[in-house]
C-alpha cells in the first residue's frame, strides 16, 4: 500500500471493534501504547519478529474475551 509520506515505511494499526484504535509509524510506540489499551499484549521483540513474516495478528484478551486485530502496512514508496 502506497502511504503518504515517503519517510514512513510502516504504519502499525490496532482495530477493536471495526475501528481504529491505535495507529503509530514505529512499533516500539505502537507497542507501548496498545499495552496501555490491554496489557496482556506480548512485548516488541515477540511483535518485532512476529511482523517481519506476517501481516496481521489477531490478540484475544484472556480476561475480557476482548478481540483486536494488529496490522503492519509497509509503504510501497
Amino acid at each position: 500500500m502506497h502511504i503518504g509520506n515517503s519517510n514512513i515505511s510502516n504504519l502499525y494499526i490496532a482495530i477493536n471493534k471495526n475501528k481504529i484504535v491505535l495507529i503509530k509509524s514505529a512499533l516500539i510506540d505502537f507497542v507501548e501504547e496498545i499495552v496501555k489499551i490491554d496489557p496482556t499484549v506480548k512485548n516488541r521483540n515477540y511483535f518485532s519478529k512476529y511482523f517481519e513474516k506476517n501481516k496481521i495478528y489477531y490478540h484475544q484478551n484472556p480476561v475480557t474475551g476482548e478481540q483486536y486485530v494488529f496490522q503492519k502496512i509497509e509503504n510501497t514508496k
